[in-house]
C-alpha cells in the first residue's frame, strides 16, 4: 500500500504541547501522528503559511519547540499561486470559510493544487474538519473545475493504531 502524504495544518501543532487535561486525547493522537511521521509511516508536509503561523507564537520557548517540530516535515513549494489565491477567495466569498479565517482557506487551496497530498490533517473542526464544511469545499472546488482528490481528517482518524 502507498505511503500517505499528509499536509499538517497549523492547529495540529498546538496540541503537541497542550497540557490541559481536557485535551489529553488530542495531545496523545497528535504526538502519535508526529512519531509515525518520524518513523516513516507517513510523509508529512507543511507550507510557508504554517511556518508563519507558528512563528507568531508569543511564548518564545514554545515557538522554538514548534519550529523544531516543523523541521521533521517537508515544506511544500507554493506553486500555482494564482490558483491558490483564486480558490481561497472563492471559499471565503461563497461562505464556506469566514473572511477572518483566510489562512484556513489558503491551507485547503494549497492542498487542492498539490495533488500528491492524500490528507489535510487538522484539529480545526469549526472551519475545516467539519462534514458540512468539507462538502461545501468539495462542491465549490469541483464546480470550478479543480479536483478535490484528498480527505480532510483529524489526527485521530489518520494514525495507525495496531502497530
Amino acid at each position: 500500500m502507498k505511503k500517505l502524504n499528509l499536509y499538517i495544518e497549523t492547529s495540529v501543532f498546538g496540541f503537541y504541547y497542550d497540557e490541559d487535561p481536557r485535551n489529553f486525547y488530542k495531545r496523545e493522537a497528535t504526538i502519535k501522528l508526529f512519531d509515525q511521521i518520524k518513523k516513516g509511516l507517513f510523509d508529512g508536509y507543511i507550507s510557508d503559511i504554517v511556518l508563519r503561523e507558528l512563528l507568531v507564537t508569543s511564548d518564545l520557548e514554545l515557538r522554538g519547540k514548534l519550529r523544531d517540530l516543523a523541521e521533521i516535515l517537508t515544506v511544500l513549494p507554493i506553486h500555482r499561486e494564482k490558483d491558490v489565491e483564486y480558490l481561497s477567495d472563492l471559499y471565503i466569498n461563497r461562505g464556506a470559510i469566514p473572511p477572518h479565517k483566510k489562512d484556513d482557506a489558503v491551507h485547503v487551496s494549497i492542498v487542492v493544487v498539490n495533488p500528491e497530498i492524500d490528507i489535510l490533517v487538522s484539529w480545526n473542526c469549526k472551519h475545516i474538519v467539519n462534514a458540512h464544511i468539507k462538502r461545501r469545499l468539495k462542491s465549490l472546488t469541483e464546480e470550478e473545475g479543480y479536483k478535490f482528490g484528498f480527505e480532510i481528517s483529524t489526527p485521530e482518524e489518520v494514525i495507525i493504531y495496531d502497530i
